[in-house]
Parts: structure tokens; C-alpha cells; sequence
């Protein structure tokens, strides 16, 4: 893990591409501002959410919740996640968010079992 490297007034660029993301600024948009690859700032984005996730798991943090995806079932979101700008991440909370807030859950699984 390389040493932080304070940028735009940021302690680090995880910590820039993560307050810039929340306030809804795209992927390129955000590699524009630090110099940095799209790419670059999908990896730090990807990388905080893991460390978090991580650290939600250890501590038992209220409100944070893993769950296992399949490696094949990520890789099939990737294409509708940069459609969107958006991490594969983001795009999968979105999209269970979605499904809670709008009632569909049952009509997603269509199972008879509302």
C-alpha cells in the first residue's frame, strides 16, 4: 500500500474520490480534477468499499451489511455500471435500494410470496 498523497485540499486521493463521489460527481469527471485515470479512481473508490465493508464485519458497525456476489454475476453488471458512471458497487446498492424503496422486491423474485 503506497504512502497518501494529499491532493486538493484532501488528506488522500481515496478520501478526495470518496467525498467527490458523495457529492455526485462522475468517475471521469473526478479523474479529470485529480490528474488521474477513471480507472484509477474506480480502484479507490472499489478499494475504500472493501476496507470498509471489512471494518463494518470486524466491528460489527450498525448499518453496514456484506453480502457475497458471485465473481460472474459481478462481472455481468460491469457493462451497466459504466453506462452509468458508476461503480459495480454502487450500481448493485442502487438497484436493491430501488427494489426496497419501490415495493418490487416481490415482483422481482415473482414467486408468489408477496
Amino acid at each position: 500500500m503506497g504512502a497518501r498523497k494529499p491532493i486538493l485540499g484532501y488528506p488522500s486521493r481515496t478520501a478526495a474520490v470518496i467525498d467527490m463521489r458523495g457529492k455526485g460527481l462522475s468517475i471521469s469527471n473526478i479523474a479529470e480534477r485529480l490528474s488521474i485515470s477513471s480507472s484509477a479512481v474506480s480502484a479507490l473508490e472499489a478499494s475504500n468499499t472493501r476496507k470498509e465493508t471489512r471494518r463494518a464485519e470486524s466491528f460489527g458497525i450498525e448499518g453496514h451489511r456484506a453480502v457475497q456476489l458471485s465473481n460472474e454475476a459481478y462481472r455481468l453488471l460491469r457493462p451497466y455500471a459504466a453506462r452509468r458512471d458508476m461503480s459495480v458497487d454502487t450500481l448493485i446498492q442502487t438497484i436493491i435500494e430501488i427494489a426496497v424503496d419501490e415495493d418490487m422486491v416481490a415482483a422481482i423474485l415473482d414467486d408468489g410470496k408477496s
